[in-house]
C-alpha cells in the first residue's frame, strides 16, 4: 500500500497521517499479517519525517526508522495512541495485556472496524469486571454467564454516565410478577 498524508488546514495536524496509518495497521490485523510496517525509498529515505513526528508525539521511538521500517511492536504502540484511548483505558488495556488476557490489536480493531464504539470499548476497559470476557475472542460456554455479567455491571456501574439512560430498563426488571398472559411490571417504564 503506498500513501501520501498532507495535513488539512480545518483538520488537527497529522489528520490524514493518522487516518493512513490506522487503516495501514487495521488491513495488517485484519488480514492477520505482520503489523511490521515497510517504507519504501521512492519518495524519501527511511520512515517519512512526519511519522517519525506523529511516533515522538506520542513517546514511540521509531528504532528502524534510518533504515524505513517500523517493527510490529512500535506498530502496535502507535495503534494503541492513534485509537486515543482514555489514560484509565490504556492503563486497563496494558495491565490486560501484560496477563495475556486480552491483545491491543483485537481491541483496537474493533473500534476501528465499528464492532465498538471508542467511547464504548472505553467503558468496558474501565468499568466492567472481566472486559477481555466481552472484547476478547468467543468465551467458553462455561464462561459466557461471566461476559453476560461484565456487560450488565458496566450498563449499571459505568462510571461517566452516558450509558445508564439506555441502562433504566434493569431497575425495572426485579419488579416484574408473572401472571397468567405474561408479566405485569410494579414499576413505571421509564421515559
Amino acid at each position: 500500500m503506498a500513501f501520501l498524508a498532507a495535513d488539512v488546514p480545518e483538520r488537527p495536524p497529522f489528520s490524514a497521517l493518522s487516518a493512513a496509518l490506522l487503516f495501514a495497521i487495521t488491513d495488517a490485523v485484519k488480514t492477520g499479517s505482520s503489523l511490521a510496517l515497510q517504507f519504501t525509498k521512492r519518495f524519501t529515505a527511511g520512515v517519512p519525517l512526519a511519522v517519525r513526528k506523529l511516533a515522538a508525539a506520542h513517546g514511540i521511538a521509531l528504532e528502524h526508522a534510518d533504515r524505513g521500517a517500523i517493527a510490529p511492536a512500535e506498530s502496535r504502540a502507535l495503534y494503541v495512541a492513534l485509537t486515543a484511548f482514555t489514560a484509565a483505558a490504556r492503563a486497563r488495556l496494558r495491565s490486560l495485556t501484560e496477563r495475556e488476557q486480552l491483545s491491543p490489536e483485537r481491541v483496537c480493531y474493533l473500534v476501528h472496524h465499528g464492532v465498538w464504539a471508542l467511547d464504548e470499548v472505553d467503558a468496558l476497559l474501565v468499568a466492567a469486571p472481566y472486559p477481555a470476557l466481552v472484547l476478547g475472542a468467543v468465551p467458553p460456554a462455561e464462561q459466557r454467564i461471566l461476559s453476560q455479567v461484565a456487560l450488565v455491571t458496566m450498563l449499571r456501574d459505568e462510571p461517566h454516565g452516558w450509558l445508564r439512560p439506555r441502562a433504566d430498563w434493569l431497575r425495572v426488571l426485579p419488579k416484574l410478577k408473572p401472571t397468567g398472559s405474561g408479566f405485569e411490571c410494579g414499576a413505571r417504564w421509564p421515559h
